[in-house]
């Protein structure tokens, strides 16, 4: 399977910043602005794998640090020193590194002939603030990815507030829409073990899929996943759940993150259809996921569970924006309903599309066993979903230049 260039959302600038992968790191820094985005950073979701510490002293207290500490991977130190003391520095700190150790320097001079120094010296990176957390996530993986295996795929979870209100549809399409829209290798995995529908509404009946990699997690390759999954158009593949009840469903610890993981290296964009209720494990795939789409429906209960899983997530994780919401099943006959309007403000979200009830178009699509998009393309739900789909992959855009870049480009021209 082909892998795309995918990165991370970054719902402050509208670019992407990636996973980075397991590795050491030491922050030093000298001004509380410094500190705080690093303080953040090692908080972030991105590095989680990492082992992260953050220390106050800026250069001088890594070289004092250094000389009876091993050194880890990534150094990133603070120095507003622009004279012979920085460069004085970081001889001081070659001599207590180890060889191997990058180092990336947060000054405070936006100068070219600086950073040309300084990478003679051997500094990896240098940045100038201000930085943001994803600036700042961004530049670490920027040299850790170096000359390493490529960025993780893109993954988007689909949650329901409750059951019944048709999350798993809506994923469904949603996946379908997305490989459609962006050219690129798409997988759908269906995490409902006991209840899954996906292979239902693509018409495929397949032997094995999620149940399988799940028993087996460090089996998981890509030879034993094109076996597990089934192609259900040009750029769209399905991890399915068994088709009957499964005897255990009882996985071992660590077991859906490092498969969700793997599935995540193998393509482009990944999208998870969660089933309605709360576990360790989807709390975990919540986490790490790129994007989070919540979908609701317009009643009491939905609204309980919509305000409480958003204001969890906006807690676990405060350096993503909230979960696109999608209320779906507006307007069906003879039900009271939340006005859009009511629902919105309560939850402190508005919704990314509000879907009316039509139970004749979900009916074709059954008939026809393919998913709306494709069964009825023209239909208005169509058109939302591959609105939605085009928005999540198609507004990619590079973070603004630093004024450093900006100054090396002009030199380069």
């Amino acid at each position: 399977m082909r892998h795309g260039e995918a990165m991370l959302a970054n719902p402050m600038s509208g670019g992407y910043v990636g996973d980075v992968p397991a590795m050491s790191l030491d922050v030093f820094w000298e001004s509380e602005a410094v500190m705080k985005v690093g303080d953040a950073a090692i908080r972030d979701r991105r590095l989680s794998k990492s082992r992260c510490t953050l220390h106050p002293g800026g250069l001088a207290a890594a070289v004092a640090w250094y000389k009876n500490e091993q050194t880890p991977a990534l150094i990133v130190v603070e120095s507003s020193a622009t004279d012979d003391t920085l460069f004085d520095g970081l001889n001081a700190l070659a001599e207590v590194c180890d060889p191997n150790t990058q180092v990336m320097l947060i000054g405070h001079t936006n100068d070219v002939f600086l950073y040309r120094k300084l990478l003679a010296q051997g500094v990896t990176e240098y940045v100038v603030p201000p930085l943001d957390v994803f600036d700042f996530i961004e530049a670490i993986n920027n040299i850790v990815r170096t000359g390493a295996a490529p960025a993780a795929g893109r993954s988007i979870a689909v949650v329901g507030s409750k059951g019944g209100v048709g999350s798993s549809t809506f994923a469904h399409n949603l996946a379908y829409a997305l490989g459609a829209q962006s050219k690129a290798s798409t997988i759908l995995v269906d995490l409902d073990l006991a209840f899954g529908t996906a292979a239902l509404n693509f018409n495929q009946d397949p032997l094995e899929g999620v149940g399988t990699a799940l028993a087996q997690p460090d089996r998981l390759d890509n030879v034993l996943l094109e076996r597990l999954m089934v192609r259900c158009s040009d750029h769209l593949s399905l991890l399915a759940a068994p088709m009957s009840l499964p005897e255990n469903q009882e996985f071992m610890a660590g077991a859906y993150e490092e498969v969700l993981t793997k599935l995540k290296a193998s393509a482009p964009l990944v999208v998870f259809d969660l089933p309605s209720f709360w576990a360790d494990w989807i709390y975990q795939t919540l986490h790490m996921a790129d994007e989070i789409v919540l979908v609701a429906t317009p009643d009491l209960a939905s609204l309980r569970n919509t305000k409480n899983l958003i204001e969890t997530l906006r807690e676990r994780r405060p350096n993503d924006g909230p979960p696109r919401l999608i209320l779906n099943q507006l307007a069906v006959p003879g039900r009271k309903e939340i006005p859009t309007r009511i629902f919105a403000n309560t939850v402190g979200v508005q919704p990314s599309l509000t879907l009316p009830f039509d139970c004749k178009l979900y009916d074709q699509a059954i008939s026809k066993a393919r998913v709306i998009v494709e069964a009825s393309p023209k239909s208005d739900y169509a058109k939302s979903i591959n609105s939605l789909a085009e928005n999540i992959v198609g507004t990619k855009k590079s973070p603004p230049k630093t004024k450093l870049q900006q100054v090396l480009e002009i030199m380069k021209a």
